[in-house]
């Protein structure tokens, strides 16, 4: 099932996004031993995400990734305050 969530996610991302101005980018993660992915999605403001979480572009999309998932997904919004290969 994961690949199949991961060819979902490759094949309507990019055109999920594409009008996003806020979108960095995305890493499709997996615990196979869990059966559980994790998406880390970059955003440069959080406000632009909950926006966009908010539009019936993303509900749709999230209504065809509900085949995969047990549960509503789970979304936590993180600041970065810092990563390896940043200087200082």
């Amino acid at each position: 099932m994961i690949e199949d969530c991961l060819a979902l996610f490759r094949n309507t991302n990019p055109d999920l996004v594409a009008d996003q101005k806020d979108w960095i980018g995305a890493e499709f993660l997996a615990d196979r031993e869990a059966d559980t992915v994790i998406v880390v999605a970059r955003w440069q403001q959080a406000e632009s995400y909950r926006r966009y979480a908010e539009s019936d572009k993303f509900r749709k999309a999230m209504k065809e990734f509900g085949q995969f998932f047990e549960a509503p997904p789970e979304v936590r919004i993180a600041e970065r305050l810092w990563r390896m290969g940043d200087i200082a």
